[in-house]
């Protein structure tokens, strides 16, 4: 959606100015086509190659915005990943006592719900941090 909305602007600019780039808007452009990155995918691309999302922190500089909500986003990741690994073995455990005690059985099986829920919230919460940060380093190439 960035991607599009920044494109638009850059056509709607170009119109504006009758068809003549001006000088900066031409610098402007080949930053634009070098350093801005989106993803693609469970990937992301920067100057038309594609790189794995866990090569995205070189792209950051140090005490920005952007490298601020990018570890935000790696923090909940992390929960996300424990919560996950909590439901996955409250399940297995419930599935494998469930031939001795039942009702222990169907607590735990339940119970993973509580973690997986949890998982999906932190999750969606990440992926929008991370989308975020990958905007505002975005704006800061365009804007240095």
């Amino acid at each position: 959606m960035f991607l599009k909305f920044t494109i638009s602007i850059l056509l709607i600019l170009f119109s504006l100015s009758g068809g003549q780039c001006q000088p900066d808007s031409i610098s402007l452009k080949r930053i634009y086509e070098k350093e801005v990155i989106y993803f693609s995918g469970n990937k992301y691309v920067k100057n038309n190659i594609t790189y794995p999302i866990r090569n995205l922190i070189n792209e950051f500089q140090k005490d920005t915005e952007g490298f601020y909500q990018f570890q935000m986003y790696k923090s909940d990741l992390r929960k996300s990943r424990i919560y996950a690994f909590t439901g996955l073995c409250a399940y297995v455990t419930g599935l494998v006592i469930s031939n001795r005690n039942n009702k222990a059985a169907l607590g735990l099986v339940a119970g993973s719900i509580i973690p997986g829920s949890i998982t999906i919230h932190i999750g969606i919460r990440a992926d929008k941090k991370m989308k975020k940060a990958v905007w505002l380093r975005n704006r800061d190439v365009l804007i240095h």
